[in-house]
């Protein structure tokens, strides 16, 4: 029996909620899609890892940060710009004696994001949650240890669905990111020893975009934490190779490789 508040526009028998094609209200969206909820991207605010990369990242470096400093303190919440000048502040009193350290540098990384909005109340489905992109660097080291960089990167696409199997795939939302942070070396040569750990935190500001009118989403955080750190080889005299792992929120997880050219 079809309900008598549905309707059946092909006349099939069939109520058109059922099919995905009813647009009772006339706004451009089925039905099967407007009662459900919305996607949601930046999600936290803050990048996040799952428990085993995270174990895995932070592993590799433990125990030389805490042999070198002796303890660690981890803030749980913070917001970006107060994280960046405390640790530059502690960076330039702990370095200033290294000028030969200090120089610019460019970089350029691709790779594989992991791109997985939130859920909300249902009606969609995320049938693609792995994209290709890259990430464009420019930054200042003040020491062998401590740098400061700005980049732009371009995160890949989440595919989305109805959960609707007569609707099918809608489109994509895609991710962009830009912002800046600084990053920590934390064994005693620095950048300046044959392979290294390192570690970044900063801001950063993501922008989506959806491909469809029928995707509706909500970006619920304007700027956020980023979380990342890597492995690094230095070759030559002014060039390194990077691997490296960047949270920059719940919903986009980004692991690259790259080379850095410093001047």
């Amino acid at each position: 029996m079809i309900d008598s508040l549905d309707t059946d526009s092909d006349n099939d028998k069939i109520p058109d909620s059922q099919e995905g094609r009813g647009d009772s209200d006339s706004d451009g969206i089925p039905d099967a899609l407007d009662a459900s909820g919305k996607l949601e991207t930046a999600v936290r605010g803050t990048g996040s890892f799952e428990p085993v990369t995270l174990l895995g990242l932070l592993g590799m470096i433990g125990f030389v940060a805490l042999r070198r400093m002796g303890r660690l303190q981890l803030a749980m919440r913070a917001l970006p710009a107060v994280a960046c000048m405390l640790l530059g502040a502690q960076a330039l009193d702990a370095h200033a004696a290294e000028p030969g350290a200090r120089g610019w540098y460019a970089g350029f990384d691709v790779g594989m994001s992991m791109v997985e909005p939130r859920n909300k109340g249902g009606g969609y489905k995320i049938d693609d949650k792995q994209g290709m992109g890259f990430r464009v660097n420019a930054g200042y080291s003040w020491s062998a240890a401590w740098s400061a960089e700005l980049f732009y990167a371009d995160g890949g696409k989440a595919g989305i669905s109805s959960d609707n199997a007569a609707v099918g795939h809608l489109g994509d939302i895609s991710y962009r990111m830009i912002g800046a942070g600084v990053e920590w070396l934390p064994m005693e040569q620095g950048r300046d020893a044959p392979w290294f750990p390192l570690v970044k935190v900063g801001a950063v500001q993501i922008t989506n975009e959806a491909s469809s009118d029928l995707i509706n989403y909500e970006k619920l955080n304007d700027v956020g934490v980023y979380l990342g750190g890597g492995l690094g080889m230095r070759f030559g005299d002014s060039w390194t190779a990077l691997a490296e792992a960047v949270s920059y929120d719940q919903d986009e997880l980004f692991f690259t490789f790259g080379l850095r050219k410093r001047f």
